[in-house]
């Protein structure tokens, strides 16, 4: 006898598969994605608000003593600094819509699970129609492609890991946002 598990089959096509046991796990995986996904956005979002806010401040309270500060920071690095604050604001408003979508996706996710009747009552495709109509068009657009690729290829992760993968280039984009923040605060340090 061997202990190896054997292999979950699926339907031919890459559809759903049929095993309570591999149903199960996928739902788990779905699941567990949408939790981390939701939690690696709430944190990158509120890091990226502090860290823009910080040097904002920062930048104002600069600003405002330009007159006291012109013998000891160079005018010029202050306005460089501020260019490249400016670009990670940009940054930022971007990787807040991105945590928007992640965030409000996976809290609707967890709520929806708490609702979920039994699978066999409800009409999917009247779920679908019905909740697409709440989204403008370029988001009833992306919903329904998602959708439509989900089910084209039978799994049931596809959606969930779609916004793990879109948390990762929220943190992606953050990281370059400090980074940007990082060589504004360098300018004025080093014109000192």
């Amino acid at each position: 006898m061997s202990d190896e598990q054997p292999q979950t089959q699926r339907p031919k096509g890459g559809g759903i598969p049929h095993d309570s046991k591999s149903l199960t796990t996928l739902i788990f995986t779905g699941k567990v994605l949408s939790i981390a996904a939701q939690s690696i956005s709430e944190s990158v979002d509120s890091f990226s608000g502090w860290l823009l806010a910080g040097f904002g401040a920062v930048l104002a309270l600069l600003f405002a003593n330009i007159d006291k500060l012109k013998g000891f920071i160079e005018i010029s690095a202050l306005r460089h600094a501020a260019r490249f604050y400016f670009a990670a604001a940009i940054l930022g408003v971007f990787a807040r819509l991105l945590g928007l979508m992640v965030t409000s996706a996976t809290k609707g996710k967890s709520g929806a699970s708490e609702l979920t009747p039994d699978a066999g009552d409800i009409d999917l495709n009247l779920y679908l129609e019905t909740a697409q109509r709440a989204f403008f068009p370029h988001a009833r657009w992306f919903l329904k492609r998602l959708v439509a690729r989900a089910l084209e290829q039978g799994d049931l992760t596809y959606i969930d890991r779609m916004w793990m993968k879109c948390a990762q280039v929220q943190s992606l984009i953050v990281a370059v946002e400090a980074i940007l923040v990082l060589i504004a605060g360098g300018m004025i340090v080093f014109s000192i």
